[in-house]
């Protein structure tokens, strides 16, 4: 079972290591420790840490914008992959931000290259909307309407 509970701020060294991880920091722009410290103390982040069997396996980070959640970063750390962990987090988070948030809907961006991502939020019923560059590099925005 999965399930999502704040992230605390003891909590990030461990969420920055697995920014670090192969697999992983080729698909984003990673963050340093202090970086993460300054995201999680401003009052528009929302970091959400994913459990499983007792251990954070990955994290969220959320920017609320009135009726719209951005989903600004989505990790499941390279052990816990290709189980179905960031299927069912991705729909604890649908939860959440319906429930909590009162949010309509979600969107996010992710580089055109991250085949695996693109496939899961496909599957989750994310859709095109726009496009971005960042460092020359192509990102899709992707919206869910969750009402």
């Amino acid at each position: 079972m999965i399930f999502l509970r704040p992230t605390k701020e003891q909590e990030l060294k461990l969420l920055t290591s697995f920014e670090q991880e192969d697999c992983i920091k080729n698909f984003i722009t990673p963050n340093s420790h202090i970086e993460h410290i300054d995201f999680f103390r401003n009052a528009n982040n929302l970091y959400l840490s994913i459990i499983f069997q007792n251990k954070v396996v990955g994290f969220f980070i959320l920017n609320q914008q009135g009726c719209s959640t951005e989903l600004r970063r989505f990790i499941v750390t390279t052990r816990y992959q290709g189980i179905g962990i960031g299927r069912m987090a991705m729909e604890r988070l649908h939860e959440y931000c319906t429930n909590e948030l009162k949010a309509a809907k979600v969107w996010l961006d992710v580089f055109e290259f991250n085949e695996k991502a693109k496939y899961l939020y496909s599957q989750l019923g994310y859709r095109y909307f726009g496009q971005d560059y960042l460092n020359k590099k192509l990102l899709l925005l992707l919206e869910k309407h969750l009402v």
